[in-house]
């Protein structure tokens, strides 16, 4: 078992990650805050550097918050492979934007996924990655309202018009849902697993 409190290193680690998720988003900023802080990306670099910089103070507390890391890490991976499957191809960042995109869709989404095998956390039920998909649910929804009242939208592929209309707008959330799905239970399984192994030995 991990002590209550981290050590130095894991401290240090932690807020490693925290900055990296704070120069990440400061260096990547651009346009009206009102839309930047609307992308997914941006809006899970957040929540995980929030949370590293959480669990580097408060220690125990914050590791112990399972459904909360479940989730993070979900977002996580999910945004690292959305932008990578479909945004990557036509964005190509240079300088510093160059550093921020690695910051945001590779460092700090896999820091996430590291810590949550590095350090163990109470099981959750079996269930429980059904619960990931309220965020990206939410964030659905609002995204599709905020872009027909707007006509500005994160992403392409919640643009009826950029994607074909609204079937293919739904096909394109049924299937990321899915993947939410899909990496929710299949990540919750490999922790659980590396956990029973570790106890084994």
């Amino acid at each position: 078992m991990e002590k209550d409190q981290p050590t130095v290193l894991t401290r240090t680690r932690r807020l490693t990650v925290a900055l990296a998720a704070g120069v990440g988003i400061f260096l990547d900023f651009h346009g009206d805050p009102g839309f930047y802080f609307t992308y997914f990306t941006i809006l899970t670099n957040m929540g995980i550097g929030v949370w590293f910089l959480g669990a580097a103070l408060a220690g125990r507390s914050f590791e112990m918050a399972s459904a909360w890391r479940l989730a993070l890490t979900v977002y996580g991976l999910v945004t690292m492979a959305v932008y990578w499957v479909l945004l990557a191809p036509t964005h190509h960042p240079q300088g510093w934007s160059f550093v921020a995109n690695l910051l945001l869709h590779v460092a700090v989404p896999l820091a996430m996924a590291f810590e949550d095998l590095r350090f163990p956390w109470p099981k959750v039920g079996a269930n429980a990655p059904w619960g990931v998909l309220l965020f990206p649910v939410v964030y659905c929804v609002f995204s599709l309202v905020r872009g027909e009242l707007t006509g500005w939208y994160p992403y392409f592929f919640l643009n009826k018009d950029k994607v074909g209309g609204w079937g293919t707008v739904a096909l394109y959330c049924v299937g990321l849902l899915a993947v939410f799905i899909a990496v929710g239970f299949g990540w919750r399984a490999l922790v659980h697993f590396r956990q029973r192994k570790a106890t084994a030995m």
